[in-house]
Parts: structure tokens; sequence; C-alpha cells
């Protein structure tokens, strides 16, 4: 097997244990028994199974292809920013309140740097590509840069995020995206 190979043997085992088990429940000998790798092929990736959900989280921001067929996607971004946004949220709803959890309590080593700015997030980089692309074909408003508005909407998105792992997933994430990002998304129109 190559490298790629186990590396991604390695993140596809992690998501399934993680899933079924909890983050905190499953250990890095569980993740590398169950992938039939040995220690030594985890920790050529991964220096903890911290630095194994960060990239988990980053392979799996390719969710919805965003900038796939973009010059078509830009004549409606309003459809295609909403059906993004809702798939967003079935990624999290899919990995369950636990690790979505877990996720964001590691908010600081995934998404900042040591000086606190914000590291470049692959899944911001996307809306903000897709955005600029949408202001230039005048299809969005041009009221605020592409990287304010991408940032913007994921502040907002975040917070739905947020709230349902406050309240333990208490309610439907779905649910809750398919209702609200219509309306989150009309203030870049």
């Amino acid at each position: 097997m190559n490298e790629q190979n186990n590396k991604q043997l390695l993140l596809d085992t992690a998501r399934k244990l993680f899933i079924e088990n909890g983050y905190e429940s499953t250990s890095i000998s569980a993740i590398r028994t169950a992938a039939g790798l040995s220690n030594g092929t985890f920790y050529h990736y991964f220096s903890n199974k911290e630095d194994l959900l960060v990239a988990l989280c980053d392979t799996d921001v390719e969710t919805y292809d965003l900038l796939d067929n973009l010059e078509n996607k830009v004549k409606d971004p309003l459809k295609y920013l909403t059906e993004y946004f809702i798939s967003y949220s079935r990624y999290w709803n899919g990995i369950g309140v636990e690790l979505a959890s877990q996720t964001y309590r590691l908010y600081d080593k995934m998404f900042l740097n040591r000086d606190f700015s914000r590291k470049h997030m692959l899944s911001v980089h996307i809306v903000e590509k897709f955005l600029d692309a949408a202001q230039q074909a005048g299809t969005v408003s041009t009221a605020l840069p592409p990287s304010e508005m991408a940032s913007l909407l994921y502040m907002v998105t975040r917070g739905v995020l947020y709230e349902w792992i406050l309240l333990h997933g208490n309610f439907d994430l779905i649910a809750a995206s398919q209702k609200y990002t219509p309306h989150i998304l009309k203030i870049i129109f």
C-alpha cells in the first residue's frame, strides 16, 4: 500500500471509529489496529490523535465542490451557496455532536496561529473564491470584499453549529440549516 493510501486509510478508519465510539473513547491503538497498520505508520503521518482530527477536518471540507462548474454556479449564487452551507451542516450532523464538539474544543489548534490570527481555512477560501467570481459576474453585492463576506457567512453559519453543539444536538441541525441559510445568505445579495 502506498503512503497516500495509508494516510487515507487511517483517516477513514478514524472517522468511522470516532462516529461509532466517540472521539474520547477511540484510542490511537484502536485506529491503527482497525486499519491494520503499525504504530510507526500512524506516527509517520500524525503526531497525536488531535493532529489526526485536524487532518480529518481538512480533508472532509471538500464534501461539496462549490468551485466545480463555477461559471454556471455564479449565475445563481443563492442556490449554490445554500446547497454548500447545507452540505456543511450535513457533514457535521453526520459526524455527530460529540465529534463536532471535540473538534471545536480544538479550535485554537485547528484554526488559529500562535498570534491568534486565523489560519488559512480551505472552506472559507473556497467560499471566498466563489464570492469573488460571483461579484465579477455581477450576481453578488460588492459592498464587502469576498474575504469579509466569506468570513461573515462562516461566523453566522458556525453560530448555528455552536448552538447545536451547546444544546447537545437537541434540534435538527440540517432542518435549521435549511431554514436559516437562505436568510443568512440574503445579507450579501
